[in-house]
């Protein structure tokens, strides 16, 4: 917006209006993205459980399994997966601590994703720390036990690639 001189007071205040309502409408503008950017970065978790376990019981579409497959490093990285079983399944509480005690005991960039299955959690894990899985296990039964009674069984799939993750769960049941 320009203002020449000599200009009169009608003017300035149109331009400042207008000026103003640009303002706004940039404010409005950035808040909607970062609201977006927050939804998303809330639902993504909740997605890529979801596009695992399809992935798990092979009802997976092609396009989430390659957008799982892709987020993960690729179909060349080389996976396992670790299914901890309870009788009487696991609440969302304990699928969470249990999804927090690995993440401390593992290192957190290994654990690529976790979802439940019934009465399973399932983690998806990089076939590196296979040999310190049953380590991480044992220490997870442990702290498990301070807060729950119930115990858990667990069963490591063969190694193999993300795609084949279907396969490697049916390993474990």
């Amino acid at each position: 917006h320009y203002i020449l001189k000599p200009c009169d007071e009608n003017k300035i205040m149109r331009v400042l209006a207008d000026v103003k309502a640009e303002i706004a409408l940039g404010k409005k503008e950035i808040r909607y993205k970062e609201d977006m950017e927050q939804t998303v970065s809330r639902m993504l978790p909740l997605a890529r459980e979801k596009i695992m376990r399809d992935m798990l019981l092979n009802r997976a579409q092609e396009q989430h399994s390659l957008q799982l497959v892709n987020e993960v490093n690729g179909d060349n990285r080389t996976v396992f997966l670790l299914v901890l079983s309870s009788q009487n399944g696991f609440d969302h509480l304990e699928q969470l601590a249990i999804n927090n005690m690995m993440l401390d005991l593992v290192d957190t960039a290994m654990i690529l994703c976790n979802t439940s299955v019934g009465h399973q959690v399932v983690l998806l894990i990089d076939a590196a720390v296979a040999p310190f899985i049953a380590d991480a296990v044992a220490r997870l039964r442990e702290e498990f036990k301070r807060f729950q009674t119930q115990s858990f069984s667990a069963a490591c799939s063969g190694k193999a690639s993300i795609g084949q993750i279907h396969t490697l769960y049916q390993e474990t049941c």
